[in-house]
């Protein structure tokens, strides 16, 4: 198993490099993949509960750090859009190379992070962290599994996908 960016997942999977990715949809797989919609994760920005609320939706230099730990990742360019289209410049960002680093320090008031919400659920519940309020929390990622629909299935492979389709209530 290899966790890496979902754009390098894809292309692993297109040039036979591995036999199977499960990532964000990111488009632009060609005829020779199987495409696995599993389901749709939306997205939070979240802050430290000290932080005011309001903050990212008028255009201004926020004195605030962002915290990634992919800046090519596929939510972080949802969220370098946003930033762009409102006009919004933030004064730093800080890249680190986990999620729970991330959640460590968002919640210790170091920065703001645009994570999938499944990630920070459990923080959220505990306000240890607060969701910014934002359209970003109408944007949504898709997560697929892809695979060569032309190639050998080992034993391995066919057991995950069937077991993947059962727990998500999937039908082919």
């Amino acid at each position: 198993i290899q966790a890496l960016n979902c754009y390098e997942i894809r292309s692993r999977v297109q040039n036979g490099l591995v036999d199977i990715g499960v990532h964000y949809d990111v488009g632009g797989y060609g005829p020779s993949l199987v495409v696995q919609q599993l389901y749709t994760a939306p997205l939070a920005l979240v802050a430290s509960p000290l932080l005011e609320e309001d903050l990212f939706v008028q255009s201004e230099q926020k004195k605030l750090t962002v915290i990634y730990s992919d800046r090519n990742s596929a939510y972080q360019r949802i969220f370098e859009r946003y930033l762009k289209d409102c006009c919004i410049t933030v004064q730093n960002r800080m890249l680190l190379s986990s999620t729970e680093a991330i959640k460590q320090c968002v919640s210790s008031n170091l920065g703001i992070a645009v994570l999938p919400r499944f990630a920070v659920e459990q923080e959220l519940r505990r306000h240890r962290l607060v969701a910014i309020q934002t359209p970003l929390q109408r944007q949504t990622l898709g997560v697929v599994c892809s695979y060569h629909k032309n190639k050998w299935h080992s034993p391995a492979m066919s057991l995950f996908i069937k077991i993947m389709e059962e727990k998500l209530n999937l039908s082919k």
